[in-house]
């Protein structure tokens, strides 16, 4: 008998192929599914040509229509979001009286920002994703270009957290003209420095990390403490925009207190609140913790968090 950490397979003859029932705490288990291990021809079990280890075939064992789903969802998602994102981008562009004003050339790299995840992630999606639910593990892209799968996923990575930053700048930028109505910044040129390279940081040291490491693969397996690197900024971000909306509607709240009769006051505030939210980026609040595995709510909770990471189209 052999055991190769999921199931155990009996002892086979040279060039034949074992089988065994599928196990059961596999999520998504297919009915009367079956995992495989080819015994070779000199009485050894099949390595994989990737990692140099027995390798066995559990294809078969779990069904892909959820991830099927997901696929749709996520490219779909992309193309709205881009859809949206290239013509209000370009009105912001065309037009000289918008562009010379700061925040809304703010409003053009976060766009910009949001351009390059949704390409991203929609490149990611068709030459990674789907290539390895089409294909067997070996013939894969993510196992035949090991090198450009680690860039592409990099780059999913540093958009992402361009993200984060562009969004926290925005936050930041209102916060400062508010508490400094008649001192307006000369130049933004901080800004550009701190939204794209800043996020290059943690990213460029998480990759170099794991190069040094020699880590196998395409590095999207959880490393550990190590995510903290891509992680742990994007939640500081979320954080100070938490911290600059509450300013705002501190705020806001202050000056309706003397205008108690005013209630069309009360709707623009709301309405004002309603439009900070997503341009924050505070509603990724709502994906920030994941089910477990065995969980009920998990597939749910991965197409929300698809329609809602993969949506940030201008609002």
């Amino acid at each position: 008998m052999t055991w190769d950490g999921y199931a155990c397979f009996p002892s086979t003859p040279s060039g034949h192929v074992a089988e065994v029932t599928c196990p059961l705490f596999i999520s998504e288990i297919v009915n009367n599914g079956v995992a495989t291990k080819q015994c070779t021809q000199n009485a050894t079990w099949w390595q994989s040509q990737t990692s140099g280890l027995e390798w066995t075939d559990y294809m078969s064992c779990a069904s892909l229509e959820r991830y099927r789903i997901l696929y749709y969802v996520s490219i779909t998602s992309n193309i709205l979001s881009l859809l949206c994102l290239f013509p209000a981008s370009y009105i912001f562009i065309k037009y000289t009286q918008l562009r010379r004003q700061h925040r809304v050339r703010i409003h053009i790299n976060l766009f910009l920002s949001f351009i390059l995840t949704n390409c991203s992630w929609l490149a990611w999606d068709h030459v990674i994703y789907k290539d390895r639910l089409e294909n067997s593990s070996e013939m894969v892209v993510m196992h035949q270009h090991i090198g450009g799968c680690r860039l592409l996923y990099m780059m999913t990575r540093y958009s992402w957290a361009c993200n984060f930053v562009w969004m926290s700048l925005e936050g930041f930028h209102l916060y400062r003209l508010i508490n400094h109505a008649f001192e307006i910044p000369r130049s933004i040129y901080g800004y550009y420095f701190i939204g794209w390279l800043v996020p290059a940081a943690p990213i460029g040291l998480y990759s170099t990390l794991r190069a040094l490491r020699h880590d196998p693969g395409c590095w999207i397996e959880h490393d550990g403490y190590l995510e903290c690197l891509v992680y742990g900024p994007n939640l500081l971000c979320m954080l100070l925009n938490i911290v600059f909306l509450t300013h705002v509607l501190r705020i806001m709240l202050t000056q309706l207190q003397t205008q108690r009769n005013e209630p069309s006051n009360y709707r623009r505030a709301l309405k004002a609140t309603l439009v900070l939210v997503p341009l924050f980026g505070l509603q990724l609040v709502l994906v920030i913790y994941r089910p477990q595995e065995d969980s009920r709510l998990l597939f749910l909770y991965e197409i929300v968090a698809k329609i809602i990471s993969n949506s940030q189209s201008p609002h």
